[in-house]
């Protein structure tokens, strides 16, 4: 018997408007405020934020942890491994369309 995983319901069209976003560069803080409006999650609940990020750029945890903080504190420089991914994710899939 294997082990399972459980992923968390994501909305499939906030993980594409997402990708569409960041294909088009749109700025981290435009992409924030989008799915928190799309899921209705306020400054406290940043869960299911990193989550949406995780899944639309596939992202390991470790580079979209600091984006709790970010929402707060906007330094740029703690998420630059977050911004790094969302740019090569996006380089990546432009080849392909």
């Amino acid at each position: 018997m294997g082990v399972q995983t459980v992923e968390p319901s994501l909305q499939s069209g906030i993980v594409e408007k997402l990708r569409e976003m960041a294909a088009s560069r749109s700025s981290l803080g435009t992409m924030v405020e989008y799915v928190r409006s799309e899921i209705g999650s306020s400054d406290v609940y940043v869960v299911p934020l990193l989550s949406y990020f995780c899944r639309a750029f596939s992202l390991p945890l470790r580079d979209v942890l600091p984006l709790r903080e970010w929402v707060e504190l906007r330094d740029d420089e703690a998420i630059a491994r977050l911004l790094a991914g969302i740019d090569r994710f996006a380089a990546e899939n432009s080849k392909c369309a």
